[in-house]
């Protein structure tokens, strides 16, 4: 399947984060999704799980199992690897990828869905085996995604209270050096409503507001509204540092600050460049830094799944676009992804601090 040919090329440790494999020594993760140990032995303190060298396999050194990072989803989705489960366990696996954006959107043809019918295969959507057919990815309803934007509220006013001061919002704007002005300034940011003054949706539950307070807004890439992306503000055991909608896909959206909407909505701006950077708190620094300057530039930022979608940005002629993904392993997959969607545009490489 064509699918799993697309996921096997991400590296195991983002999909080990995805579903909280914590890292340990030298390397290591842990627990096993297959024994559930947290050690390889007894004298061996080191996580169960070990890698291999192009960080595509891995095996646990207490159980012996192994595999690649479908077996690993697998594993821990329906309790064995996807060549030993039912068809129906597989379609579980297969969602996954696509709700975190890793694969693009399908549904069965073989089955009821409550989803929008399939849509028949064209030059833009094509038939990945003959039980899928390509369709739009799922987004939360807009009505409710406009609502909780419209009741969360300035950092500015949300720091206010005495009692701010000791807050973990305030620690983690103050850790990273952030400026409250210059992130209201950009426009882009908000903290969402307190637990209990919000009708909260399905697909963001009200027991997120406690630490994934501050939120951005996603666009498709031809700059409609779409979604929210939540950033935690305390580093919690096995759960991701930011949020997006429970149940549905990010893959293929856009952060952006607002010359970033304008040029992805084909309006006439100027523009002295495009940043092109990797995840939400890249995205302030970004914004941050392009308010405080006074620049001329659009930002767009992405997440796992989306920086494929680049390619159907409308990026004016002969705007410079600045690179400003991670050094890691998946930065410099996701520049590539980039430099190879975007040829005929000047690329720079941009460090952000």
């Amino acid at each position: 399947m064509a699918w799993i040919d697309t996921v096997k090329a991400v590296p195991f440790p983002e999909i080990a984060a995805e579903i909280g494999l914590e890292t340990a020594r030298n390397h290591s993760f842990k627990p096993c999704p297959s024994c559930k140990v947290e050690v390889r032995g007894s004298n061996d303190h080191r996580g169960p799980i070990g890698i291999s060298s192009d960080a595509a396999g891995w095996c646990c050194h207490h159980c012996g199992a192994r595999g690649d990072v479908v077996d690993l989803v697998s594993l821990w989705i329906v309790g064995n690897k996807l060549k030993s489960v039912d068809r129906e366990s597989k379609v579980l696996v297969r969602e996954w990828f696509e709700r975190k954006g890793y694969c693009e959107g399908v549904v069965r043809t073989d089955r009821k869905y409550s989803l929008p019918a399939c849509k028949k295969p064209s030059d833009s959507s094509r038939v990945v085996d003959e039980a899928y057919v390509y369709v739009k990815p799922q987004r939360p309803p807009l009505e409710e995604v406009r609502g909780l934007w419209k009741s969360s509220i300035r950092l500015t006013d949300a720091l206010q209270a005495p009692e701010m001061y000791s807050d973990p919002l305030l620690t983690f704007l103050a850790d990273r050096s952030f400026s409250v002005s210059d992130l209201d300034r950009a426009g882009v940011f908000k903290i969402i409503p307190e637990i209990y003054d919000h009708p909260w949706p399905s697909w963001w539950p009200k027991n997120w507001a406690s630490n994934w307070r501050m939120v951005t807004p996603a666009y498709e890439p031809d700059g409609s509204f779409a979604s929210l992306h939540g950033r935690g503000m305390r580093s919690l055991p096995g759960q991701p540092k930011t949020r997006w909608p429970l149940g549905f896909s990010a893959g293929g959206l856009f952060m952006a600050n607002r010359a970033g909407v304008m040029m992805m909505r084909g309006r006439e701006v100027r523009l002295d460049g495009l940043i092109i950077c990797e995840g939400f708190t890249d995205l302030m620094r970004a914004s941050s830094a392009v308010v405080r300057e006074n620049l001329d530039f659009a930002i767009l930022s992405a997440t796992s799944g989306s920086f494929k979608a680049i390619k159907s940005v409308k990026i004016p002629p002969g705007v410079p676009v600045y690179l400003a993904t991670d050094p890691d392993d998946a930065g410099k997959r996701y520049a590539k992804i980039v430099k190879d969607n975007l040829k005929n545009h000047q690329i720079f490489h941009l460090p952000l601090t």
